[in-house]
């Protein structure tokens, strides 16, 4: 893994193609979630970094940035 990406919406439909295709190309994604039914459609894979967080909190926001560039984290080089 050689980049981190937060994919706001990777729970929905084209939102989780593109996880997908990030994992895929060897990205590490951090994928914030509100409603737990959501990750259904979310495969669990190495490099998936899966955060309850609703953007619209401020406190929220930080801790998903947090947890894409916390300690040894490749760097955030992608925001979808």
């Amino acid at each position: 893994m050689n980049s981190t990406a937060i994919v706001s919406g990777g729970t929905g439909g084209l939102g989780s193609a593109v996880v997908a295709r990030l994992l895929d190309d060897g990205w590490r994604v951090v994928v914030p979630w509100i409603v737990e039914h959501e990750l259904e459609g979310l495969e669990q894979r190495p490099g998936l970094v899966l955060v309850q967080a609703d953007l619209f909190d401020q406190r929220a926001v930080r801790e998903v940035v947090g947890w894409a560039t916390a300690g040894q984290a490749p760097p955030l080089r992608g925001l979808v």
